[in-house]
């Protein structure tokens, strides 16, 4: 029986926010996230995730996050990603997604729009951007930057507004016992009607779009693309698309969250290739531009390699090919006894 299909257990009622804490009761040693750092990929359980994301929401609270106010998020993909998206849905506000490769200009444009409270960056590329805009942005609290180099080199008027995000965190966790059954109280309250993300477009066409997503929207999906996309408690996601991105969503919040299923995050988008040998994810969602980056480093390898392995390559594509867009669970006998042939033997080793 498909792991993906519907069923009232496996797809409740719940906001995102809510499904996390779910997920942290069943399977508080579960791993929910590994992250890469230096080589090495670093696990984060159910348990670990829920009580991270409390901390990073009530340390949003404290900086002056409205009910209902909006959290900047402008970083490549990472832990701290939805730490921020889920803590700000914790604390009530709405997470805005913004493209680490927008210009200070076509940033301030969504900063304003959106009406953002807090921005939380990446590294000082963003924080300068954001600091460029900033007199345009009436609502601006503070500034949080997830890494701490070149902090020391604003002068004290812009240091001021800025707080790292450890800091966050740690003030969160030094205040989340006394505040624990307020946000429980107010996360019971939450409603699928009520503004979880706000996602916009890139701009290339105008001014960006932004569509304000409800926590109904991203629960009603989250079934069709499980089923669609054969995924399960098991199955095993890279992610690496901009978060800011609705696709990218998809697959590293809004199915996960709900099966309880494994995200990883690589050191950059500069490492894919990398890290989808070290992690072998179940499910993959590659651009264009990728899939043909990993087409032309095999052509490439194939082309260096002996008229054996030339013959044993083209050979197996031409015997799996004709079940190629199958998922595994629905390869006949036969077809899986191929398969394992020409994995050991070839496929294994055509991406290294």
């Amino acid at each position: 029986m498909n792991g993906a299909k519907t069923d009232d257990a496996q797809w409740p009622e719940l906001t995102l926010p809510q499904m996390l804490r779910e997920q942290a009761r069943r399977q508080p040693n579960g791993i929910a996230i590994r992250q890469k750092d230096f080589g090495i990929w670093k696990p984060l359980t159910w348990g670990d995730y829920w009580r991270r994301v409390c901390h990073v929401g009530v340390g949003l609270r404290a900086l002056g996050l409205s009910p209902g106010g909006r959290v900047a998020i402008v970083s490549e993909n990472r832990v701290e990603w939805l730490l921020t998206q889920l803590g700000a849905g914790v604390a009530g506000g709405v997470a805005v997604g913004v493209y680490s490769t927008s210009p200070a200009e076509e940033m301030g444009y969504v900063l304003e729009h959106a009406d953002v409270e807090l921005v939380v960056c990446e590294d000082q590329e963003q924080t300068d951007k954001v600091l460029q805009v900033a007199s345009c942005l009436p609502l601006l609290r503070r500034i949080v930057t997830m890494e701490t180099k070149g902090l020391r080199s604003y002068a004290p008027a812009e240091r001021a507004r800025i707080v790292t995000f450890a800091e966050v965190e740690a003030d969160g966790a030094a205040r989340e016992a006394q505040e624990r059954d307020a946000l429980n109280r107010a996360l019971d309250a939450q409603r699928l009607d009520d503004t979880g993300l706000m996602i916009y477009t890139s701009g290339s066409t105008g001014k960006p779009k932004g569509a304000m997503l409800s926590f109904g929207n991203m629960r009603g999906v989250a079934p069709g693309i499980a089923d669609r996309l054969s995924m399960d408690a098991h199955s095993v996601h890279l992610s690496y698309l901009p978060l800011c991105h609705v696709a990218e969503q998809m697959l590293s919040t809004f199915v996960p969250l709900y099966l309880g299923s494994q995200v990883n995050f690589g050191e950059s988008i500069r490492t894919v290739q990398e890290d989808l040998r070290e992690v072998a994810p179940t499910i993959f969602l590659g651009v264009p531009r990728i899939w043909e980056k990993l087409h032309a480093s095999i052509s490439i390898k194939m082309q260096e390699a002996g008229r054996l392995q030339q013959w044993l390559y083209r050979r197996a594509l031409a015997r799996c090919a004709p079940f190629l867009e199958k998922s595994p669970s629905q390869y006949s006998a036969s077809e899986r006894m191929t398969q394992a042939l020409w994995y050991w033997l070839v496929l294994r080793a055509a991406a290294r």
